[in-house]
């Protein structure tokens, strides 16, 4: 939670809301990678379609400054944080459980 409120007050509210949104595509990731859960084509598509609209807005938010740039890597750096949350409880919650 610190680097993402770290992250807020340097890139600001907006690009805040808009970053942080990647922890739809972090879970997405960390799910295949830790839980071998497998993802349909459709889901992938949407996934790409996510982080190219992610990619667009931090790429247009690079000549707002250093400040913002840094911002920006503190809110993905705790968004994929908080996604990996997600996936830790699962699977401590799903112990035991046959897929």
């Amino acid at each position: 939670a610190s680097l993402n409120y770290a992250g807020a007050s340097l890139a600001g509210p907006t690009i805040f809301a808009i970053v942080y949104s990647s922890v739809t595509v972090w879970t997405a990731l960390f799910s295949l990678i830790f839980l071998g859960r497998r993802i349909n084509t459709w889901q992938w598509i949407s996934v790409a379609t996510v982080f190219g609209g992610l990619t667009l807005t931090a790429t247009d938010s690079l000549q707002l400054g250093d400040g913002v740039i840094r911002g920006c890597a503190l809110v993905l750096f705790g968004s994929a944080m908080h996604a990996m949350t997600y996936i830790l409880c699962e699977a401590i919650m799903t112990v035991g459980e046959e897929t």
